[in-house]
């Protein structure tokens, strides 16, 4: 017979007669009955919590709505459009006037579009050397590169063209420029560097690729010319009588080696004709060297070769225009005009126009108006978003008066306060409006039957066309000052409605560095600014000064860098060089300094520049503490009444700098009304979270209390039957051995 034990082994009860491990199982049961409860209870609070959270992105969405009203252009929307879009398009912005225009296309803005000569590869080393400019950036051409290569200097150099290669095999291969801008103004400028003459004009690198025009020449050059030769095939010691031995001869300042010995006439002429700027040929027997500047050499002389000039004539070259560079050619409203741009952008305050192609028989019509359609969508977001809040409450709220059966959120306290809160703000008037329409029932919004917010689109469109300001300040936060130097920037759902009183302590300044020495001559080596600090970044700017540049160049160079001409602005003060911040402000601070020293024919900048830091504005609003950032003063956090509202001061003088008036507009309105319950700190729903998440800990901790005791209840059980069985199989031991004694007695 098998007993039980404190361990929790099973027995079979065989004393006894009694399932006793079936009893400790029901017993142990019953201990954990309220378990279910528990857990039910549980699970009803957690569905809660679920619904609650669910509740909660109803809300964040219903500020997500009417944070669009504070979109720039939420309410200025401008529809543009045209009757014929192959021809043209034309886009609007908030400040467009309204309007139909007529418009016929003549002519598009192309840009000028050249082409090299047929070259053997584009791959394929040129042995052409020099230098040559694409507009204002120099490009430095070696005997190794290709046409590839070149169009990498090209591209890479900054210029305000771009370089490509078309390579249709072996002896197709071309290198094509194209300006970056089209219009008969930005004609692609491209010069050969070096150009003495008509020789070397024939040499310069852009020529040899017949990149550039070159136009015919007739007329006398510098000659040096040999005397008779008896061959042209024949080392010229023999034909000459001059035997130096091999040496480098220098012809116009350039050099080359020849060997007399060896070298006939004929590859005499050949050496020259391969300088720049040279000519040589046999003409009569004789030598005849050209050149556009001087030829006199001693070697010429021991030669026997006499100075003078001689006749030549150069034929002209032509460029490949691929594309001519032209300026558009329209009509607007009867009115011919031209532009370099086929995308216009000034003709029509506020509006952009695009030509697509020419055709002047056809009149296209370019429609602006007011997008009242999208306006009005932007206003129907709050139905929608309010809406769904509303079918939720309805849905969770629901009660059967059948079964009893209840929503999650019958009778729930938190969307009562909600529904009360958000219907109360829907309709009450906003303050600090100066226009006529101030509440949400003038311009259409109402609630059903069924607690739906609804709109009567009639009423909204017919507000919008006829004040379509009133509608947008009614909606969106809006903010007007007293004076120019104030303006307006952004407001808060924490800012109040109401008017301000802007005062200033401090003008924002821009951040300056000035040049120590005056620059009088052009820079006599060159220099590269380094341009750093909180305005530039964690990179910086190096801008490289190139020799001989003038103070004016500098400034130039500085105001047109792409990197540079939206961060800072270069001028000559007092004779020197200053560059000031267009940033106000701390973070507008910068330092420029130079690879150079100051000299008058530097920058003058040196390693430490005079350097001026930019401070930040500094004052109140309505005589709260603000936080200054630049020119933008922003009312402190925790500030009673402007907490978030923004100014810009763009004035010059200290003190009273005037009032801002601002409101919230009823979506600041419904946005702070929904921070009550929707704020991550102290939100209601946070609240309500925490008392939920503490009452399921709480039946944790109640369902971990029971298990431990129905375990403890499950061992003393066993304890007990294992030790009644005990006793009984040691009474039934003694009821035997007393029975056997019986049975033995005589009778």
């Amino acid at each position: 017979m098998a007993l039980g034990n404190s361990a929790g082994i099973s027995f079979s009860g065989l004393s006894s007669g009694i399932d006793t491990a079936s009893l400790i199982t029901q017993l142990a049961a019953m201990e954990r009955r309220p378990i279910a409860r528990l857990q039910a209870q549980q699970a009803m609070l957690q569905t809660r919590k679920t619904a609650y959270d669910t509740f909660k992105g109803l809300l964040v969405g219903l500020g997500t709505a009417v944070s669009t009203f504070n979109n720039p252009g939420a309410f200025e929307v401008m529809k543009a459009t045209s009757s014929n879009t192959d021809l043209a398009t034309i886009t609007a912005s908030t400040n467009a006037s309204i309007g139909i225009r007529e418009l016929k296309v003549n002519q598009l803005a192309t840009a000028h579009r050249v082409s090299s000569t047929a070259q053997q590869s584009s791959s394929q080393a040129l042995g052409l050397s020099g230098q040559f400019k694409v507009g204002e950036s120099t490009i430095s051409v070696t005997t190794t590169d290709t046409l590839q290569t070149i169009a990498t200097k090209i591209n890479e150099s900054g210029a305000d063209a771009t370089a490509s290669i078309v390579d249709g095999g072996a002896g197709n291969a071309y290198l094509t420029l194209a300006s970056k801008q089209s219009g008969a103004s930005n004609q692609l400028s491209l010069t050969d560097l070096n150009v003495q003459g008509p020789l070397s004009a024939r040499d310069g690198v852009l020529a040899r690729l017949g990149l550039v025009s070159l136009s015919a020449f007739t007329g006398d050059l510098p000659s040096q010319t040999s005397a008779v030769l008896s061959a042209t095939d024949q080392p010229l010691s023999d034909v000459l009588g001059y035997a130096p031995g091999p040496q480098t001869l220098e012809i116009a300042g350039q050099s080359i080696s020849v060997d007399f010995s060896v070298d006939s006439a004929d590859s005499f002429v050949a050496k020259l004709s391969a300088l720049r700027g040279v000519e040589a040929r046999i003409n009569g027997n004789r030598i005849e060297i050209l050149s556009d500047t001087s030829l006199d050499s001693p070697v010429l002389t021991e030669l026997g070769f006499s100075s003078g000039t001689a006749s030549t004539s150069l034929s002209g070259q032509t460029v490949t225009q691929l594309v001519a560079a032209q300026d558009a050619q329209y009509v607007l409203d009867g009115i011919a005009l031209t532009s370099s741009s086929n995308t216009l952008s000034n003709v029509m305050p506020g509006a952009t126009i695009t030509l697509k192609a020419a055709d002047p028989t056809k009149t296209i019509n370019l429609t602006v108006e007011r997008d009242t359609d999208s306006v009005m969508s932007t206003a129907k977001g709050l139905v929608t978003a309010y809406n769904r809040i509303n079918q939720f409450i309805r849905d969770n709220s629901s009660f059967d008066a059948e079964t009893y059966g209840t929503g999650i959120l019958f009778g729930d306290s938190v969307a009562s306060q909600v529904s009360g809160l958000l219907n109360s703000t829907l309709f009450n008037s906003v303050g600090g409006l100066t226009t006529s329409i101030s509440n949400l029932t003038q311009i259409g919004f109402s609630l059903d039957d069924s607690g739906n917010l609804a709109v009567d689109d009639t009423a909204l469109r017919a507000a919008i066309e006829t004040n379509p300001t009133g509608v947008a300040n009614l909606l969106r936060a809006t903010g007007t000052t007293s004076s120019s130097a104030v303006n307006y920037v952004s407001g808060s759902s924490k800012a109040k409605p109401g008017t301000y009183a802007v005062s200033i302590t401090q003008l924002a300044t821009q951040s300056s560095n000035t040049a120590a020495i005056a620059q009088t001559g052009a820079t006599g080596a060159e220099e590269v600014l380094s341009f750093a600090g909180s305005a530039f970044g964690s990179t910086g700017v190096a801008l490289v000064v190139a020799a001989g540049t003038t103070q004016e160049q500098v400034v130039s160079l500085i105001n047109s860098d792409t990197r540079l001409r939206d961060l800072v602005e270069a001028s000559v003060v007092d004779g020197k060089l200053s560059i000031t911040s267009k940033r106000y402000g701390v973070a507008s601070d910068f330092t420029v300094t130079s690879s150079a020293a100051a000299t008058a024919t530097s920058t003058g900048l040196g390693t430490t520049a005079v350097h001026i830091s930019g401070v930040d504005v500094q004052g109140t609003i309505n005589g709260e503490a603000a936080t200054g950032s630049g020119r933008f003063l922003l009312g402190n956090v925790g500030n009673a009444n402007t907490e978030g509202l923004q100014v810009e001061y763009t004035g010059t003088t200290l003190g009273d700098a005037g009032t801002v008036t601002y409101s919230q507009g009823m979506g600041g309105m419904i946005f702070k009304a929904l921070d009550t319950f929707t704020n991550f700190q102290d939100g209601l729903f946070v609240t309500t979270n925490k008392t939920l998440d503490d009452q399921i800990a709480d039946l944790d901790s109640q369902i971990n209390r029971i298990v431990e005791r129905a375990d403890a209840r499950t061992v003393e059980l066993r304890n007990r039957f294992a030790a009644m069985e005990a006793a009984m199989q040691r009474s039934q031991a003694q009821l035997a051995q007393l029975t056997q004694s019986l049975a033995s007695m005589p009778r």
